[in-house]
């Protein structure tokens, strides 16, 4: 028997649920809004990483990994771990868990698997995308773009699995792209989705933009480097097999991505290549512990 077709889903509706969601962490919120404030200290990222003891656990774990291989004592405090480790450090680990947390809180198991490795995979890549590049991109908004530019997909999920499982089959089968099936399905894709959601979450406009137009870049209009920056990544991810995900993947490069980006195909990415590789292995040793 055939199923019945899907009602539209509409953005009134989808921010009609939010309340029935997790609430979205504030210190990822708090990190965004800091990072670039020049009187933003060391000592209040350490307060703020404090206040939440998984994160503290973790941001010491790190240090004290550091502090043995130069025969320092053990570090008991957050303030000494961070001025050891590096505000940036303790900045992605911050990020990296809060989200986990929301993640796994959202979508139970379908937040602890290969579609959150995935997008662990895609933010490690923005971020040195966006270094390599040398534009006027924030690497943090780069991270946190990656590990939320699949976040509609989880909402599609948890809305009717069956259907958003679906998707993924006939797009995989077809060859083609995830946000067509889904736009016929659903009536929008994962990434418009996800930008509603971004939006609502009062996430900065180049992170919506980007989680918007992470599979289409070439229709972009507001000029956001990381958009590029975002479709990119997930190029890059998928094409080193970084993450596990069978989901998601993009199913062409957009020339005129890299154009915007001054990106080679050539042996000069292979640096950029390497780091991404380790940096990738180094950002999954978090979530096996």
């Amino acid at each position: 028997m055939a199923r019945p077709p899907q009602p539209p889903v509409t953005h009134e509706a989808v921010l009609s649920r939010l309340d029935a969601f997790p609430a979205f962490p504030r210190t990822v919120q708090h990190i965004l809004e800091t990072v670039d404030d020049p009187d933003s200290s060391m000592a209040v990222l350490s307060d703020m990483v404090a206040h939440d003891p998984a994160i503290a656990a973790r941001v010491l774990a790190v240090a004290n990994k550091a502090a043995a291989g130069s025969r320092r004592g053990s570090v008991d405090d957050v303030f000494t771990a961070t001025s050891l480790v590096g505000m940036q450090t303790v900045r992605e680990i911050a990020l990296l868990f809060s989200v986990s947390g929301f993640i796994q809180n959202l979508a139970g198991d379908w937040g602890r698997g290969a579609m959150w490795r995935h997008s662990v995979a895609v933010g490690v890549c923005a971020q040195e995308l966006s270094a390599h590049v040398l534009k006027e991109v924030s690497i943090n908004h780069a991270f946190i773009a990656g590990l939320l530019h699949d976040i509609g997909q989880f909402w599609l999920l948890l809305h009717d699995e069956d259907a958003s499982v679906g998707c993924w089959t006939a797009a995989r089968n077809a060859g083609s792209d995830i946000c067509r099936a889904e736009e016929s399905v659903f009536g929008v894709s994962h990434a418009a989705l996800g930008a509603w959601l971004a939006h609502a979450w009062h996430l900065p406009s180049p992170i919506v933009s980007a989680i918007a137009g992470h599979h289409r870049p070439q229709v972009t209009v507001d000029g956001h480097v990381l958009v590029d920056v975002l479709h990119m990544a997930e190029v890059l991810s998928n094409a080193l097999e970084l993450g596990g995900s069978t989901h998601a993947h993009v199913t062409y490069l957009s020339d005129r991505a890299c154009y915007r980006l001054g990106l080679a195909w050539d042996e000069t990415l292979q640096p950029l290549l390497g780091r991404i590789e380790a940096r990738a292995q180094y950002m999954a040793t978090f979530l096996d512990h």
